[in-house]
């Protein structure tokens, strides 16, 4: 009789779950979250990339010209000052150049040196530097703490002809190029947050005259 009583409580449990969906378990929540992937795709995360990307990044075309800003976005003043605290904490020094007196005076003096080609001489505080491969950095200098100076030489006009003192060889022509040395520059690759101590960056250097085959 047992087996007579077992196989009437199962046709009974199998009706009512039919007839009124008890105990049947809900088929879709995770399909649903799947479904939704797309909504949770324009959800964008507080990492390093979404804070230091360079998609935003505005560079002055003047700053284009010579590789070198001393203006620099804000996302990244604190990381800067934590650098330099952390430089400060192990002793570590920065570079900072400084100019000879006589620079200051020499141009617009009455010594007997003639200037070739007309340049501005002085002290650079970078925030932004390009590298050789056209690559922003972030320099380690904040408006508080300028603990990275170097002295740049910037042609007046770049291309521009030299002295009109100089006479050349018919064929011949001399014009005015802007020269670049590679510097050693602590600075922060934008889109990783990585500090870089031994980055080497070109900076303007002097402003040469150079004859030219025409």
């Amino acid at each position: 009789m047992a087996w007579i009583y077992y196989t009437f409580y199962m046709l009974l449990f199998q009706i009512s779950v039919r007839s009124f969906g008890i105990i049947e378990a809900p088929k879709s929540p995770r399909i649903a979250r799947s479904t939704n992937a797309k909504t949770n795709e324009d959800i964008v995360f507080p990492g390093l990339t979404s804070r230091f990307g360079d998609d935003s990044l505005q560079i002055p075309d003047e700053c284009k010209a010579i590789g070198l800003c001393e203006y620099a976005p804000k996302d990244m003043d604190q990381l800067v000052k934590n650098i330099i605290k952390d430089f400060q904490r192990r002793n570590k020094t920065f570079i900072s150049d400084i100019l000879p007196i006589q620079i200051s005076n020499r141009l617009g003096s009455d010594d007997q040196n003639v200037e070739l080609c007309p340049s501005r001489e002085r002290l650079y505080t970078p925030k932004m530097a390009r590298d050789l491969d056209n690559k922003w950095y972030r320099i380690v200098n904040t408006d508080e703490n300028k603990v990275q100076k170097f002295r740049i030489e910037i042609c007046s006009k770049v291309d521009a002809p030299c002295s009109d003192i100089l006479f050349f060889h018919e064929g011949y022509e001399a014009r005015c190029v802007q020269k670049y040395v590679m510097r050693q520059i602590v600075a922060v690759e934008r889109s990783t947050g990585v500090v870089d101590e031994n980055k080497y960056f070109p900076l303007p250097s002097c402003c040469s005259c150079v004859a030219r085959v025409v």
